[in-house]
């Protein structure tokens, strides 16, 4: 421990001892709020450390005003620091087991001049009251009690002298041989800022007080209940938070899956204001990187996701964002005419998109069919005309993906599953290709399609039909690439649309499944160094491109019938 200079006298500005409390770090000094409830200043002292008292101001943590109130705690702020060494608190779980643990706590139950008493106390972990104090118990051999002057004390570790908690009340009944105590537990509670000198064993001392600073005082109306509950459906919560920050190290402390933090931070973005939004997203992408290169990274994605609103010619637009494969913020869903789509998906990326930054990403649309050849890449992914910026998707891999496979209850959903991991164990793409003198029907086509096992990836030579598109689909085929435009040849041995179905099938041939959408991106951003009305195999490009890992979480339904 290296001294106990750390203990502390609290008196009145005419010298009177009000009661006791202990140095956390060189300007704040914890105590009880009874000990100087109704006051604005106090004064200090230190007996093991020499010096005169040093005026502080007082500042109550809670509502506190009566005896059995919750929360009775408050913190001194010493006008000047001091040059003595804090005391040190023990790991929150120091109390754990069900043996009596042997405590002392240090008080002054006599004049100002008396030097103050240590007392000798004990507890157990079921002697947890309310679960707001634990109570604690004098050895009847022992002379000195709980009274007057111990209001404040720390309650420390008789072996160590780490702090486990804070004297709060004694047991007058008892003749003061029984009292209780705010664990350290109840001190985290109340007093945030504690956290910053715990050993807690999640994340390093700096990531966490960075962390902290960012969700400090952040609104009081974040629902922090609601998002724990999203963002970890399984997570039995057996408590209300009272903050962010609690949310934070409740999941932390309490959620065993690795994931869970990362979840719960990305479910908070969208309730924090702009300023901390990008503080959050800075400190996630320094604290909580993206996996390193020998290790495959987790998806992460912008899910621009349309479902079909039968009986009406409106869709409902959700847009999701996977971070390293956790769900991350979403907006939505809102109902759209089709001639609104591209304005409403433009307005509501800058929502999301954050959160994604500093990561390799992909921009998806989840879609039905007939929406597949719409040019999503010539889409803006921010535009401000007023200061020159204008930045379209294609800057990132787009790609189309079937809506209705979104749900794992989908056969298509499964069928895209097994032939997607043949494709990942196989490592290279192998395409099938479809050339513009196709005439085989839909039928025909899926029953070939069925029958190759093999088969995983389509290009074609001009824009399917939608027929031969849901034809691919319904036969799990995870990969299909296309230029978005009919051959005008005649006849077709060596028309233009041929060419480019060499050109493609060459480009993607060896290429790893996860590196297509990257392949496919450099392949239109070639394209666009050409004139126009130049031919470039890279121009007006549609890739469907269906990992069946990435599944959001699906929207909250506005009705569809």
């Amino acid at each position: 421990m290296g001294g106990w200079q750390w203990r502390a006298r609290i008196e009145s500005d005419a010298e009177q001892v009000l009661g006791a409390g202990f140095l956390v770090d060189s300007t704040h000094v914890l105590t009880c709020a009874h000990v100087v409830i109704g006051r604005e200043r106090a004064r200090v002292s230190f007996p093991g450390g020499g010096g005169t008292a040093l005026p502080a101001a007082v500042g109550m943590c809670t509502g506190w005003a009566k005896a059995g109130d919750d929360g009775d705690i408050a913190v001194l702020t010493l006008d000047e620091p001091v040059a003595i060494a804090p005391a040190v608190f023990a790991t929150p779980d120091a109390l754990k087991g069900p043996h009596l643990t042997d405590l002392g706590a240090y008080g002054f139950p006599r004049s100002k001049e008396d030097p103050g008493s240590v007392v000798t106390l004990s507890t157990r972990w079921d002697m947890d009251l309310r679960n707001e104090w634990w109570q604690l118990d004098v050895p009847q051999a022992h002379l000195e009690v709980l009274k007057h002057g111990f209001s404040g004390a720390a309650v420390y570790l008789a072996g160590s002298g780490e702090i486990v908690g804070m004297v709060t009340d004694m047991d007058k009944g008892l003749d003061g041989r029984s009292g209780r105590m705010l664990p350290l537990r109840g001190i985290r509670a109340y007093w945030e800022d504690v956290d910053d000198l715990l050993e807690l064993g999640w994340l390093t001392a700096e990531a966490r007080r960075r962390l902290r600073e960012i969700v400090r005082d952040a609104a009081p109306t974040v629902p922090v209940d609601d998002i724990c509950r999203a963002a970890l459906p399984e997570f039995l919560l057996e408590r209300r938070l009272r903050s962010v920050w609690d949310a934070i190290r409740y999941v932390a402390e309490e959620h065993c899956e690795e994931d869970a933090l990362k979840r719960l931070l990305l479910g908070l973005l969208g309730h924090l204001d702009k300023g901390r939004q990008g503080r959050l997203t800075a400190w996630m992408q320094r604290w909580m990187p993206a996996a390193s290169p020998s290790r495959p990274a987790a998806p992460t994605s912008i899910i621009v996701r349309l479902d079909r609103k039968m009986r009406t010619e409106t869709y409902e637009l959700t847009v999701h964002s996977l971070v390293d494969g956790a769900t991350g913020p979403s907006t939505g869903p809102v109902e759209v005419g089709a001639d609104e789509i591209r304005e409403q998906v433009e307005r509501t990326l800058p929502r999301v998109r954050d959160a994604v930054f500093g990561r390799d990403w992909i921009i998806e649309f989840a879609l039905p069919v007939p929406l597949f050849n719409e040019p999503f890449e010539t889409w803006y992914l921010e535009r401000d005309e007023e200061n020159g910026i204008k930045i379209r998707m294609d800057s990132y891999p787009v790609v189309v993906r079937d809506v209705l496979r979104m749900s794992p209850s989908s056969t298509r959903w499964d069928l895209t599953t097994r032939r997607w991991r043949r494709l990942r164990e196989r490592g290279t793409t192998l395409p099938y290709k479809v050339d513009c003198r196709h005439s085989t029907d839909e039928e025909e086509f899926q029953n070939r399609l069925d029958a190759d096992e093999e088969c995983c990836v389509v290009t074609y030579a001009a824009a399917p039909s939608t027929d031969m598109l849901n034809a691919a689909l319904n036969s799990g085929i995870p990969v299909m690439l296309w230029p978005r435009r009919t051959c005008p040849d005649r006849p077709h041995d060596d028309c233009a649309a041929g060419r480019t179905l060499e050109a493609l099938t060459t480009a993607i041939a060896k290429t790893s499944p996860d590196d297509i959408p990257g392949t496919v991106m450099k392949l239109r951003k070639q394209a666009k160094t050409h004139k126009a009305g130049e031919h470039h195999h890279g121009r007006e490009l549609a890739l469907l491109w269906d990992d069946p890992a990435r599944l959001p979480d699906p929207p909250l339904s506005m009705g569809r019938i």
